[in-house]
């Protein structure tokens, strides 16, 4: 995969030596990605709907974000917070209730939520279309979204 003007142009490979070469490079962290720990993260400036967000993260061999704890949720939030460009930001990351309303797990893994940082009253299911998962701006808690709404996202890949 090359970007080109902003656009992933993905290579087929059909011979060995360039698939493991291709796993290689797929394993390091891009340029543009932060490093903590075990995992690049890409906080993206751009906005997708959150199924969107989720294939541009597979695009770059990632997935939509998954906060398995609070040392990992703390230091996700830490980074927005010092951010100059968040400002009423919002941002999705990998988890729905689309499947079950109520019963949230995280898409990649298909496990359940075991920590969780809801935002005051969420998840409110707002007429019941908010089943995706996003970071609110301020205090970059959790809130529920609608899965057809634009906003940023948090891919995550391992080193």
């Amino acid at each position: 995969m090359r970007e080109v003007n902003n656009t992933y142009i993905v290579f087929i490979i059909n011979d060995t030596s360039r698939l493991q070469y291709f796993l290689k490079y797929r394993a390091r962290c891009h340029t543009d990605w932060v490093v903590w720990k075990n995992t690049c993260f890409l906080f993206s400036t751009i906005q997708e709907t959150w199924i969107n967000a989720e294939l541009h993260c597979r695009v770059l061999h990632a997935a939509l974000l998954e906060i398995p704890d609070a040392e990992t949720n703390e230091f996700v939030k830490g980074h927005l917070k010092s951010r100059d460009d968040v400002t009423d930001t919002i941002y999705f990351i990998g988890a729905t209730d689309i499947t079950k309303e109520g019963n949230w797990e995280w898409n990649g893994s298909k496990t359940p939520l075991v920590f969780t940082d809801w935002g005051h009253g969420q998840p409110d299911h707002l007429n019941h279309t908010e089943n995706c998962l996003a970071l609110r701006h301020a205090s970059f808690q959790w809130h529920d979204y609608p899965c057809h709404d634009h906003h940023r996202f948090i891919c995550a890949a391992e080193r």
